[in-house]
C-alpha cells in the first residue's frame, strides 16, 4: 500500500485518493471544515436527543427521496444537535452525506457566509466521490 494514498470505503466500494492531491485541492478551495462542529456536537449529544426527528414522517420521506435538508431556528434551540443526530444516522446507514454548520462563533467568519457553505460542500463532494459519481449527479 502506498502511504500517499487514502483509502475510502463507501458501501462495498473502496476508492483510492492521493493524499497530496487532496491536500492541494483543500488548499485551493480554502473551505471551512464543518467536521469539527460535527465531532464537538456528537460528543455532547445526550441519549435520545433527536430521536423524534428521525421518526418524523417528513424526515423519513426526505431520507428516501433525497434532496436538501435545511434546519433553521433561534440560537440555542438545538439545531446543531438535531443536524448531528441526522448526519450520524445517515452515515450509519451508509448514505452519502454532505453537510454544513453555519457558525457565527467561528473566528474566521468563513462558517457564516454563503461562500463558506458552497466551498465546504464543493470540497466534500470532491473528496468523497470519484469523478464517475460526480458526473452522475
Amino acid at each position: 500500500m502506498n502511504s500517499n494514498n487514502r483509502y475510502i470505503q463507501m458501501g462495498d466500494n473502496i476508492f483510492v485518493r492521493n493524499i497530496n492531491e487532496s491536500s492541494e485541492i483543500q488548499k485551493w478551495i480554502n473551505a471551512p471544515d464543518s467536521s469539527m462542529n460535527f465531532i464537538a456536537a456528537y460528543d455532547k449529544i445526550a441519549e435520545g436527543t433527536g430521536e423524534w426527528l428521525l421518526q418524523d414522517s417528513r424526515f423519513v420521506e426526505w431520507k428516501e427521496k433525497g434532496g436538501l435538508l435545511w434546519l433553521q431556528g433561534k440560537a440555542g434551540s438545538g439545531k446543531t444537535f438535531l443536524l448531528t443526530k441526522a448526519i450520524a444516522s445517515l452515515k450509519a446507514e451508509n448514505h452519502d452525506v454532505l453537510y454544513f454548520y453555519f457558525d457565527t462563533r467561528d473566528q474566521s467568519k468563513a462558517k457564516a457566509t454563503y461562500r463558506g457553505i458552497l466551498a465546504s460542500l464543493m470540497l466534500d463532494m470532491g473528496l468523497q466521490f470519484n469523478s464517475a459519481q460526480l458526473k452522475s449527479l
